[in-house]
């Protein structure tokens, strides 16, 4: 499975079988360039998709190939591109997904000074924020480890936040100054890599 993101297929998934070569192409239905992010496969095999410059989380079920979004547009303030081809454009922009052992799909909010994380529980469609403590910090990368704890990388922030099964945030500071942490990965021993 494939999406476009910054090229031409920038609204679309594929696949390609990997014995005879063969791809299939699914068009997103809702109209404007989602720009296409972050893929990631829930326990039945569906995708689920960031889809930033729509402010939106998208599911494409493998089976009937229908499209389902949700809207992050009330997560935050958001960000308006003042220049570039973006210049104009608002959004939060939802960017880097992980899902929990309760199916629940946790996804960073790249843009703005409530830059944090939603968590999108796809059983009721509910959208929950967790903003950063810190302000303007970019949240960037997400990973869940095998607690349940909620890990993001804070690019700006210069901080790893941790988001516990109860709901509470704690950040850690970086020990130096700079970083500007993107991807994290918990591995099989609770240790976090970005």
């Amino acid at each position: 499975w494939f999406t476009g993101g910054m090229t031409a297929g920038h609204n679309k998934v594929g696949r390609i079988d990997p014995y005879t070569g063969e791809s299939q192409v699914w068009t997103y239905p809702g109209g404007k360039n989602p720009r296409f992010h972050d893929l990631d496969i829930d326990a039945t095999g569906n995708l689920w998709i960031t889809a930033p410059l729509v402010d939106q989380v998208v599911k494409f079920d493998v089976r009937t190939h229908e499209f389902t979004s949700w809207s992050t547009a009330k997560m935050g303030e958001g960000w308006t591109y003042t220049t570039g081809p973006l210049q104009g454009i608002h959004t939060t922009y939802p960017h880097t997904a992980a899902f929990d052992s309760h199916g629940n799909y946790w996804i960073t909010l790249f843009h703005g000074p409530d830059s944090g994380v939603a968590r999108l529980d796809p059983e009721t469609g509910k959208l929950t924020p967790f903003p950063a403590p810190t302000k303007w910090s970019i949240t960037y990368g997400v990973d869940v480890d095998q607690h349940d704890n909620v890990w993001v990388s804070e690019n700006h922030g210069n901080k790893i936040m941790k988001i516990d099964p109860s709901g509470k945030q704690t950040e850690y500071p970086l020990p130096t100054p700079h970083d500007m942490p993107r991807r994290i990965r918990a591995d099989s021993q609770g240790r976090l890599w970005f």
